[in-house]
């Protein structure tokens, strides 16, 4: 038989960390609000059953304000599902059952599992399952997800009862009270027949609509008579208890039933540890929370970069290029192999993406600093205390969360801005995530770094601090737009308890990088670099560039026609071009083709500049990502401003290369002439930027005007 189940319930109640223990998966998880934004299913063998399981974005209420809520309710109410698994979890136990009333309400086949049971001493609570049950009329289910306790138990027993009910056909009923309260049968038969067209249960819809559900009206279609008639006998019951809203009703009542039960289900031992919430009077100090916060992140970017990834890097280093790319060489050339076959397995393979590969250790350490703040949940206390900064810029703390998910993958990341408040703000956060640093560029900044600068691990720090910097910059100017413009949202996120860090979730999250990573150096990087050492290497007649003094390869003329552009950032040369023309593909590839060409000498290509070296870095980090991750912005905010992301991107990474290289060389040259010459082209630049600024801020005092700088009406508006 098959049989179709869901997961759901609030945010961070331990829905993925289930959902990957019956399914066999690795999907993301955190101890954060918003790291599910969309549905995944799975679909196995059970015993004789063909069980597909999905996993649902958290939500708190069936009454919607998001779109990753959305895809939560819309599953709920399709009709697809032979029986909900509503998680909740034992610190927040009565507020996640406000989620439970609504779907007992709903009338669904439902099992209730209450996770995280492994913190219930902990917490210094007790909780009777059995009275719990049977207050609810739902099968209640103890387990632990984090530590696999239960689990396969409350599966079996999913499969069971959906299995009943398919047997049954018919509507589940609960013992729940909230239902006889809330629902009025006057409007049940004035909806009957909309409800039923719309494929809705028609008692559920009328007590949707004592509560004034916009999404359940939108549904119905009802004529004006209808609705009058509904409005009419919805506003006597709630006014008859004395209250002046549908809403404040019914969320009155199902607390109080809540409230009933949770006096009869859940109780406290005394003298119990109730938590460590006492560390966040330090870590979320008004004054002391970002200094920490900053000193934390430049900790865990020394242990990666400084002593202990170098000394890792370098060793896997030696086996990769000195022992079996020697090797590799060495066997060809016993063999006779042809010379441009040796090399193209010595400076293409090895050198190329080989050198990809050494660069595992520190981007596994990363990751595994990363992992460690988010399982413990401090990650929601960076979202809370950047929430005032964030908005100022129009941006919400629940920003956060999206541009930290940068720090791995773009367009993963890109995804995760659905859990913000507006439209306008889930946008701006889409088109300034691509300016955090993902992983796939921390092969160029640690190669370029180790070859120019002392402090590898300073050097990549600033950058990163760089690319937030710039994030936040972009974010203010695009506020000053109406089209992006959104009210100062209130802030409510669920603070997550501090947990210490489960091993096999850690383990997880790195594997998962790991792999992709290992996967695309072994498919993408590996196949480009070859291509690009092939085309760096002949000539378009085919002839062996080494083995023809003056000849020209095939990539030097393509690298040629756009060197020029970069010239005044200083790497004007084909090889500079060439790299950054294959991290559209994939950033990785940018070293790994510098590796390939320059035959390791990444020092020659960038003139042994400085500063050349430093505007390098700086244009990787700003410019365009992977094709991935314009393709994710593009699903996200639609082509057009895709395109805007993708010509903004250029423009800030050119703008902020070309100040960074000739500051650069302001600083280090000393020459009276150059200085002259960057401050000119400083106040050039500055007052450019001056004039972009009020011309958005124009755009917002005039209401028909969209870009002219005298702030009077025009007829701009109508051509964009």
């Amino acid at each position: 038989m098959e049989i179709r189940i869901s997961l759901l319930g609030n945010p961070n109640v331990g829905k993925t960390t289930l959902y990957n223990d019956l399914t066999k998966s690795f999907e993301h998880i955190g101890n954060w609000h918003g790291v599910t934004v969309e549905a995944k299913s799975k679909t196995f063998k059970s015993g004789g059953d063909t069980v597909t399981i999905t996993d649902l974005p958290g939500i708190y209420s069936l009454t919607v304000y998001s779109k990753e809520e959305a895809v939560s309710r819309d599953n709920v109410l399709s009709g697809r599902n032979d029986i909900i698994i509503n998680i909740c979890e034992v610190n927040n136990l009565a507020r996640n059952l406000y989620l439970t009333l609504q779907l007992a309400e709903l009338g669904v086949p439902l099992i209730l599992a209450v996770n995280m049971t492994d913190e219930l001493r902990l917490q210094g609570k007790t909780i009777d399952y059995a009275a719990l049950s049977g207050l609810l009329g739902v099968p209640v289910m103890a387990i632990s997800a984090k530590y696999k306790k239960k689990t396969a138990e409350l599966l079996s027993e999913a499969v069971r009862i959906a299995k009943k009910h398919k047997a049954d056909s018919q509507k589940v009923l609960y013992k729940s009270g909230i239902s006889r309260i809330l629902l009025s049968k006057e409007i049940a038969s004035i909806i009957s027949f909309n409800a039923k067209a719309a494929g809705l249960d028609a008692d559920w819809c009328a007590i949707k609509l004592v509560e004034n559900d916009p999404y359940v009206r939108e549904r119905l279609m009802l004529d004006k008579t209808q609705e009058s008639a509904a409005n009419k006998a919805a506003a006597a019951i709630y006014r008859a208890a004395g209250f002046s809203d549908g809403e404040s009703f019914a969320a009155a009542r199902r607390y109080e039933e809540i409230d009933k039960i949770a006096a009869k289900c859940i109780g406290h031992r005394a003298g119990a540890v109730r938590g460590f919430s006492g560390i966040d009077r330090l870590l979320l100090n008004k004054w002391l929370a970002l200094p920490i916060f900053i000193l934390v992140m430049a900790a865990v970017f020394f242990l990666t970069f400084g002593f202990v990834g170098k000394f890792l890097s370098a060793a896997l280093d030696a086996l990769i290029n000195d022992t079996a790319g020697g090797a590799a060489f060495k066997a060809l050339s016993d063999i006779g192999a042809p010379v441009w076959i040796r090399y193209l397995i010595k400076d293409g393979v090895f050198g190329g993406a080989g050198s990809i590969i050494t660069f595992l250790p520190q981007i596994t350490l990363l990751f595994l600093f990363l992992a460690l703040l988010e399982d413990t949940g401090y990650l929601s206390r960076v979202a809370y205390m950047t929430d005032g900064l964030f908005g100022k810029i129009g941006l919400s703390g629940r920003s956060v969360f999206t541009m930290l998910m940068g720090f791995g993958c773009s367009a993963t990341a890109v995804m995760t801005a659905r859990n913000c408040e507006s439209e306008s703000m889930r946008i701006k956060t889409v088109l300034i995530t691509p300016f955090m640093s993902c992983s796939a560029r921390l092969p160029v900044y640690a190669t370029v770094a180790a070859a120019f600068f002392i402090n590898q691990w300073l050097m990549i720090f600033l950058l990163y601090m760089l690319g937030i910097a710039v994030a936040l910059l972009v974010s203010l100017v695009l506020d000053s737009i109406p089209r992006f413009k959104c009210p100062r949202p209130d802030f409510i996120m669920e603070m997550s308890p501090y947990r210490l860090p489960a091993l096999s979730r850690v383990i997880m999250i790195i594997w998962k990088n790991i792999r992709a990573f290992l996967t695309r150096v072994a498919t993408v990087v590996f196949g480009l670099t070859v291509i690009i050492w092939i085309l760096s290497n002949f000539t378009f007649t085919f002839r062996y560039v080494p083995d023809a003094p003056g000849a020209v390869s095939m990539m030097q003329h393509i690298g040629g026609l756009i060197a020029w552009i970069f010239a005044p950032l200083g790497f004007g040369n084909w090889q500079a071009a060439t790299a950054l023309l294959s991290g559209f593909v994939a950033k990785e590839t940018v070293i790994a083709a510098l590796q390939s060409i320059a035959h390791s000498d990444v020092s020659a290509v960038l003139n042994n500049d400085m500063a050349a070296a430093a505007a390098f870095v700086v244009f990787v980090l700003l410019y365009v990502p992977c094709v991935s991750a314009v393709s994710a912005i593009k699903k996200e905010v639609g082509a057009r401003l895709m395109w805007v992301s993708v010509i903004m991107q250029l423009g800030i990474a050119y703008a902020v290369s070309f100040v960074v290289y000739w500051t650069g060389r302001l600083f280090l040259s000393g020459d009276p002439g150059l200085i002259a010459g960057v401050l000119t082209a400083a106040a050039i630049l500055a007052y450019s930027a001056i004039v972009l600024y009020k011309s958005a801020q124009n755009r917002a005092k005039c209401k028909n005007c969209t870009g002219c700088t005298s702030g009077k009406s025009c007829n701009v508006q109508k051509y964009l």
